[in-house]
Parts: C-alpha cells; structure tokens; sequence
C-alpha cells in the first residue's frame, strides 16, 4: 500500500512539473552595502562638533547617487514613544554624506542611516550609536567664589586625551545668587535621573540642574525633606552601592543623619536617625560607600562615624540606626577609637579611607576598610601619619588605587605610603606665589565604557589652587598622575584663569 502511495505522488509531482511551461521573466535588483561607518560610538559635543560621515553605498547593478535616496534619522534611547507628536520622525538629513551641527541635548542616540533603491523600492539600513555631550552634561566641576560671596562655577571638559574645553564662569549673564560657596558633592547611581550634584552654599544646598548646573529655589535639596528647613548644610551624601543602590543618605552640619529608601519611589527624608543604643548622637560628615561592581544583587551597607562616641557604625538594610560594625580576617583596631574624625572618602579601588586625630595632640592615624559580602567590612591598614608639619595639617587626600596619603602643611603637599609606615612623608608639590585650595582623588564610578585615557584619571591627584595677589581669574587646576613605588607625580594638564577655587569634582555623563 505504501508503494502504491509513493507511486501515486511520484506520478503527480512529475505531471506538475511537466505541465509548468517556465515562462518566467527574471529582473535582477540592485543589492546594495554600505560601508564607511566606525565600529565605536561616534562621541560629539553639542553646540561645538558638527558629525560628518561618508559612507560608501555599492550597489550589484549601480552605484550611482541618482539612484537612490537617502535619510539620516537620530533617535534618543530609550524614548518613550508616547510622548512623541505625531508625525515626527526624527530626520535630520536626506543627502547621501552626513555633515550636521550637533544641537542635541546630552545623551545617548540611537542612529539610522537608510539608503532607498528607486527602482526596486527595497530600502537598506545601517545602524550606529551616538553620544552627545554639552559643556554643562559632563566635566570637571570648579567651584569658586567670584569676591562678592556668590558662587563662579567653571567647566573644565576634555573632547579627547589632549583637546580641552573650557566654560569659564557660565553663570555670569544669569540671574542666580546661590550665596558664598563651600562644597561640591557628586553622587552617581544607574537609576534613571537619579546622579545628582550638590552644592553647599551659606544660603543652603542645591542639587544642580543636570542641563545647565543652574542653582535656585526651584532645586533647593530643602524640598528633599518631609518638613523642610529654612537652610539645610549637607556636609555628606551618597547611595549605598551605586549599581543596586537600597538607600540613600546625607549628613549635615548639625551631625544629623538622614536615609531615605529607594524601595519607596518619590520618597523623602523624614527624621533623624542618628542614634546609638537609643542614645543621640553627632556623625562625622563622612559616608563610607561600597563603589566597586563586585557583587551585584549583595547590599553593601553605609559605614559612617560617631563623632559622640569617637567610634565606627554601620547602617545595615532594613535598620533604623547605625550600628556597630562587623568585622572578619585579622582584627587591627577597634571600633572605638577614642579619636577625633578629620578625614574620610571611598575610592574606586574599593577600599574606604579614615584619618582620625588624636584629641589631645596633633597625631594622625589611618583606618583602611574594605568592604565585604554579607555587610561585613575587613580591616586592611592602620597605623601613625609619620611626615613633617603634621601639626599644621589642614588637607588630606587618599588615593583611588595606591596605599598613599597625602596632606597639605604650609601650603606644601607631603606623601605617605602606609606600607611603609616608619619612613616619614616626603615633600612632593609646593606652589610658590599659589595658594592651595584642594587636593582630592575622584573614583570615577558611572557605568560608561570611558576609553583608557578617561579611566586613568582615577590615579590623577586634583591639585586646585589660587595665584596671590590676583583679583580675576586666579584658579589654576592641576592634574597629575601619582605612579607606583612612591615615584615623583608627574604633571598631566594644568588649566588656569579659572575663579577663585573652593572646590572641584568631576560630573560623569550619565548624569541625564
């Protein structure tokens, strides 16, 4: 029976295939390749670069500009096309060469370069990634004050390793009185809108507008609290874990401290919660912050310093205070120090740093923490500040990826390597007719695939100072790059004619 089937569809297949007479006419079409685009992400800075491409279209038929169209559109990523007008379509160009001003807010852009064969109506397309900055979206932050106690604030960004841009006081043709200046804070998450920029002023604290860095009522961070103060001083702030960050906090310069959780969207700051063993208590303006990508989905909790009782804490997920810390691996000091906080900062190499002070003297001692899974921290240094002027201290920096110290006597940079903790610091920079103003190492956290030359800027030592005697444009800001093996720093960039400098950080890109 099965044969008989097989013969029966065999017979139809053939008789099929008979009765087609293949009376076809066959055109062939005009496939077309592009070529001529990078392979990286075309980097522009708007209201400055014009994006040129000149892709090379072939096609198996002809090549020629006549025989096709073409269109350039640019699209934000991750748009909500609900929010779009109907009808746009985000064109920016019907020729076959691209050569268009950028005038494009900062971000990311998804790209398309569409070719159209007029006679098939068969449209090919290539896709490619753009980035846009502004000189306000990313870059140095140089906070001044501009002799009238109101803040000048100059922008310092590099379009590449060795081309700089300079906005110089981009506040002066505005209406804006922030008041006398004293910090700069940048606080950076992958949450959507969530990077922040704070500056302190005698006036209050404003989280600066991601677009232009204008400071007013309407950014005022006293909006940030459920009864909101007259004039809030925030000496600290940050988010536990910039990638999965659980909550976010501020100290300020009442020793008062404040967290609110991210679990709560929109959600405020409300009371207090600075309180040991039901007792009140003054923190130290310092937020000890886990910042490197390790272990993505393990909370890593605040740690933080009671001023009251000259001891370590920690704010763990789902608590309500500060808490002793827990500690695993060889035990080096206690938690209680005894001592008066000076100094703390966390760096992207993953360690967090404290100078603490001998309250009856002028001592100085490091605490070196690492942070750990399960909201435990190791102890990775401690010990004596051992160097010259140490009595007269005023500055202190800890670097990102080396066990280095250095501190400011006399208007003088001294360095201190912690792995050799009996040889004394050594004098590294001074600034004869200068004035120094800062010192600082800047971790470097966004989530951005920067090139080499941006990621080196982490071992780079921010030098700020001001020229004496000079009433206009004294800021002078210096970057250098701090070597292994305690060998002499080595100037990267030096920008000057910058305002009377009060501080400096860095505002990463994906601050949109």
């Amino acid at each position: 029976m099965k044969h008989l089937i097989y013969l029966l569809l065999g017979v139809g297949l053939f008789v099929s295939c008979f009765d087609d007479k293949g009376n076809y006419d066959y055109t062939d079409i005009n496939e077309v390749t592009i070529s001529g685009f990078s392979e990286n992400t075309y980097s522009v800075i708007s209201f400055i670069d014009t994006l040129r491409i000149e892709p090379e279209v072939k096609g198996t038929l002809s090549s020629k500009d006549e025989s096709f169209e073409f269109t350039w559109k640019v699209i934000p990523e991750n748009l909500d096309f609900s929010n779009v007008e109907e009808g746009e379509d985000f064109i920016v160009s019907q020729e076959n060469n691209l050569n268009l001003p950028i005038a494009l807010n900062a971000g990311k852009y998804i790209c398309f370069y569409l070719v159209k064969d007029k006679a098939s109506g068969v449209t090919y397309k290539h896709k490619f990634e753009l980035q846009t900055r502004t000189t306000t979206s990313e870059g140095w932050l140089v906070l001044g004050d501009n002799g009238n106690n109101d803040a000048r604030m100059d922008v310092v960004m590099y379009a590449s390793e060795q081309d700089v841009i300079v906005a110089r006081n981009i506040w002066a043709n505005d209406n804006y009185e922030p008041g006398k200046p004293s910090k700069l804070q940048f606080s950076y998450h992958t949450y959507v809108n969530g990077t922040q920029t704070l500056m302190v002023t005698d006036k209050g604290t404003y989280k600066l507008d991601v677009l232009d860095l204008h400071a007013g009522d309407d950014n005022n961070f006293r909006w940030d609290f459920g009864i909101s103060p007259d004039n809030v001083q925030i000496k600290a702030s940050g988010f536990t874990h910039y990638t999965q960050p659980v909550y976010r906090a501020v100290i300020d310069d009442l020793g008062d401290l404040y967290v609110a959780s991210f679990a709560n969207y929109g959600s405020i700051y409300e009371y207090p919660c600075n309180q040991f063993n039901g007792e009140p208590i003054k923190m130290a303006p310092f937020l000890g912050i886990h910042y490197v990508y390790q272990w993505p989905y393990t909370f890593a909790p605040f740690l933080m310093y009671d001023a009251t009782n000259q001891q370590f804490l920690a704010f763990r997920k789902d608590a309500a205070y500060p808490s002793e810390p827990d500690f695993a691996g060889e035990k080096l000091f206690e938690a209680k120090t005894g001592k008066d906080f000076v100094h703390g900062e966390s760096g992207k190499g993953g360690l967090t740093w404290a100078i603490l002070k001998d309250p009856n003297g002028s001592r100085y001692y490091y605490y070196v923490f690492k942070f750990l899974q399960d909201e435990m921290f190791e102890q990775v240094y401690h010990g004596e500040i051992v160097g010259t002027g140490l009595d007269q201290a005023t500055m202190f920096a800890c670097s990102n990826h080396f066990p280095y110290v250095f501190y400011v006597s006399n208007n003088k940079i001294y360095q201190f390597n912690v792995n050799t903790p009996e040889t004394p610091a050594k004098e590294v920079l001074s600034f004869p007719g200068e004035e120094i103003k800062v010192i600082k190492f800047n971790p470097f956290v966004a989530w951005e695939s920067y090139a080499d030359w941006e990621r080196a800027r982490e071992f780079q030592l921010v030098v700020g100072t001001t020229v004496n005697g000079k009433e206009q444009d004294m800021g002078i800001m210096r970057l250098y790059d701090v070597p292994g093996l305690m060998e002499p720093l080595q100037l990267k960039h030096q920008i000057e004619n910058l305002g009377n400098i009060v501080d400096i950080t860095y505002k990463e890109r994906a601050s949109q």
